[in-house]
């Protein structure tokens, strides 16, 4: 029987990662840009994104 794969746990983001997103995305990088700068996947600074800008709205940027 062959193994199954899983999926890895994601890693909590970090005050000072959200804070870099934050400042990449008001810089003008692109979701793409912003997660090879920040080492993570495009769908995960998406994701964080759109999490913050709830929580502060137009100032998350």
């Amino acid at each position: 029987m062959a193994a199954r794969h899983s999926t890895p746990t994601p890693k909590p983001w970090s005050a000072d990662e959200t804070d870099r997103l934050a400042d990449l995305i008001a810089d003008g990088f692109s979701f793409g840009g912003a997660s090879r700068t920040l080492g993570c996947t495009r769908n995960s600074c998406v994701s964080r994104f759109r999490l913050i800008s709830q929580q502060y709205g137009w100032q998350a940027a």
